[in-house]
């Protein structure tokens, strides 16, 4: 038996699903802003680290190139021996 629906209870199913929808669209709003002030953070940071790495390689070079005034070109790495040592 199919059951009819009057239309008091149909306006009130399509104000229930217009009510639904709206609360949907308020928290993809406040979901996409805070994806967005993310994408933001992150943006700064990755600039932050790059600014930062390219000090470090500055630095780097410059020391380098004092190593190579005072005591000739540097030909293999002889800081460490090989063997790294565990110290706890």
């Amino acid at each position: 038996m199919v059951e009819t629906l009057n239309h008091r209870e149909i306006m009130i199913y399509l104000k229930n699903m217009t009510t639904k929808l709206i609360n949907l669209k308020t928290h993809v709003a406040k979901l996409e802003a805070m994806m967005m002030s993310g994408f933001t953070a992150t943006g700064k940071a990755f600039r932050q680290v790059k600014v930062v790495s390219q000090a470090i390689v500055d630095e780097t070079r410059k020391n380098t190139e004092h190593l190579d005034e005072f005591g000739g070109t540097i030909e293999a790495d002889s800081f460490f021996d090989g063997t790294r040592k565990r110290v706890v």
